[in-house]
């Protein structure tokens, strides 16, 4: 009996997915799949029911919430190993990796190019010992994905940006030294952010997902407005061209404080990131997504 997993998250985004499970369930089990659902309590279960479960047999596992979901599903399949196919259904707020994958706000048009199961193998990148599929960030921004999910839930978007810009009162100056395999680069940074949703392109397919490389963005410790306005463009996805911005693209990087005494925290896909230094290796294909084209 072929099986599939569905694993949702109750308390993400507006916390409506619960009412949507009959349709799911109608969905894939008109196509003969056997359907195990986890609902998930706390932080850590989701990682814990899969490295428990038998996969031999698993055609799919579908994720049913935010970007903090994503991550530990991610984690999860990477320290077992398995490349079984990976669904997301936008359930978070900011959903920004599931909208890298084609899937927008309408639960019907996703459940039904899902059950397609078109699948493409996406690059995983590590760092330090976490593993992540959208995003890392560093400095004054960093802890922007810890809006609180009431605000998140009335605002959207605009949240990230009406907390980043409570930021900006307090610019934290980094002096870093970020090394890939074309050179080092040494400066004074406000923020850093490596990301898969590649920035600066003309191409918005999926291409970007599974070129093996990720972007890395340094934003400089300038004035508050020229951070504002870049920072405004990373939030709202746009072409980055400017001064005080360093991008940089590849499948290594290297990234320390030139300060010993300096402690900088990390945000890994909304969970709290290890400390500076900062080691990422991208992983070319390291796990199987569907996709909706």
């Amino acid at each position: 009996m072929r099986d599939i997993i569905l694993i949702y998250n109750p308390k993400a985004g507006d916390t409506y997915f619960r009412f949507s499970l009959d349709r799911f369930i109608e969905v894939f089990s008109e196509k003969a799949y056997e359907i195990r659902v986890l609902r998930s309590r706390k932080a850590g279960d989701m990682a814990e029911y899969l490295q428990e479960c038998d996969l031999s047999l698993t055609q799919a596992i579908f994720i049913a919430g935010g970007n903090g979901s994503i991550n530990e599903v991610v984690n999860a399949m990477m320290r077992i190993g398995s490349k079984v196919p990976i669904g997301v259904i936008p359930a978070g707020v900011e959903n920004d990796f599931a909208k890298s994958l084609g899937f927008g706000t309408d639960l019907e048009e996703n459940l039904k190019a899902l059950a397609v199961m078109d699948a493409v193998a996406v690059d995983v990148a590590k760092v330090n010992d976490q593993y992540f599929v959208n995003f890392c960030s560093a400095g004054t921004f960093a802890s922007l994905t810890n809006v609180s999910s009431d605000m998140k839930n009335t605002f959207g978007r605009l949240a990230y940006y009406v907390k980043g810009l409570g930021a900006l009162t307090k610019i934290r100056k980094m002096n870093l030294c970020i090394q890939t395999e074309q050179g080092s680069y040494e400066g004074v940074y406000a923020f850093l952010m490596v990301i898969n949703a590649k920035i600066q392109r003309e191409r918005k397919d999926i291409v970007g997902l599974t070129d093996g490389k990720y972007d890395l963005l340094a934003v400089k410790s300038a004035g508050i407005a020229d951070i504002a306005r870049i920072f405004l463009k990373v939030v709202k996805r746009e072409t980055i061209e400017d001064k005080n911005a360093l991008h940089l693209q590849g499948d290594y990087f290297k990234i320390s404080t030139k300060d010993s005494a300096d402690t900088i925290e990390t945000e890994v896909d909304g969970e709290k990131g290890p400390l500076l230094p900062l080691e990422v290796k991208v992983y070319r294909g390291a796990l199987n997504f569907f996709i909706n084209k």
